[in-house]
């Protein structure tokens, strides 16, 4: 019985020193700027708070967000008319 004692004590003496002494260099800091993510919406244009979107969904593998309920019927109604107008948007050529 001593031996498992002794570990016990050893191991809560471990667990105090990291406890005083050691410091998370990652993971528990939030290194971020606090501004809200911002995404646009793909039928109306809009930009969106994420975290505050009314309306949001997966479609191919990306989270898209909405302005509205509405605005998310309408690209559920016909997706390939938004995502095609945002690819087209992002490889035309700058004037």
């Amino acid at each position: 019985m001593f031996g498992s004692q002794h570990l016990a004590a050893a191991i809560r003496r471990e667990n105090d020193y990291r406890e005083a002494y050691m410091e998370e260099t990652f993971g528990l800091q939030d290194y971020s700027d606090r501004e809200p993510v911002r995404s646009r919406d793909v039928v109306c244009g809009k930009v969106v708070e994420e975290q505050s979107a009314p309306a949001k969904m997966e479609y191919d593998g990306e989270m898209l967000y909405f302005c509205s309920a509405a605005c998310k019927q309408r690209f559920e109604e016909e997706p390939s008319r938004y995502i095609g107008q945002r690819v087209k948007a992002a490889v035309r050529p700058p004037r």
